[in-house]
């Protein structure tokens, strides 16, 4: 099986004609809203795709507490109220420029009492066991165990991916760090995967030292632990 860096390669290559067109994003979003994960839920984690940004306005429209990654981990996470947004403000307010003026930075003690019950996120690339395939970055996946190690996850969170049919590929690689989706939204409808989540664990062997003093909660969190030296 091609590595993961391989196939992001490939697919990389005309990854623009695979994704749902700006016109379905809204369709897209309306069948999130639908499923009982999204009904259930009072804070939901949207990344910061541009895909994804019907889905963020609508949690805020919904009455719902909005969760969004700081720009590549850096601040850590932000909490983004409907109460404390203008109605005219929140298509702003959950871009990444807006965060920093509509959004609440949350510090350690912010997590506390929070039960984040659904996880959406885009993706490059998925298989039919509810694999997916990033940009490589591994935000996502560094996002759910931070979130997780903080006491932040309800223990019944569902994960759902958003993307292309066409990007729909028999096999992915897994790490054991990976976070399998609970289910896909296509321009064609759902695809539903039976999944038990992994726990979250941060693995700290695999952060450096440098990617660490990045990320303010990491480096809150790292104590005593010993990262890798690269």
């Amino acid at each position: 099986m091609p590595s993961k860096s391989v196939l992001r390669e490939k697919l990389a290559v005309g990854v623009a004609d695979r994704l749902p067109e700006r016109s379905e994003w809204g369709r897209i979003a309306e069948r999130l809203r639908r499923t009982e994960a999204y009904r259930q839920s009072h804070w939901v984690f949207v990344g910061p795709a541009d895909i994804l940004s019907q889905i963020r306005i609508n949690v805020l429209m919904d009455g719902k507490e909005l969760i969004m990654p700081s720009p590549a981990l850096k601040e850590g996470f932000f909490l983004c109220r409907p109460s404390d947004i203008p109605f005219v403000k929140r298509s702003f307010a959950v871009s990444f420029k807006g965060l920093a003026k509509f959004g609440e930075r949350l510090s350690l003690d912010g997590f506390v009492g929070l039960d984040i019950g659904l996880f959406v996120v885009d993706a490059l690339a998925w298989d039919q066991l509810g694999n997916r395939l990033g940009d490589g970055m591994g935000f996502f996946d560094l996002s759910w165990a931070l979130l997780k190690t903080l006491g932040a996850v309800s223990g019944r969170a569902s994960v759902f991916g958003v993307g292309g049919q066409e990007q729909c590929v028999n096999f992915l690689p897994v790490d054991p760090w990976d976070v399998k989706m609970d289910g896909v939204i296509t321009e064609d409808g759902i695809d539903v995967f039976a999944n038990d989540q992994i726990e979250g664990t941060l693995f700290w062997e695999q952060l450096s030292a440098k990617r660490i003093r990045k990320m303010s909660l990491l480096w809150k969190l790292s104590g005593n632990i010993t990262p890798c030296s690269s």
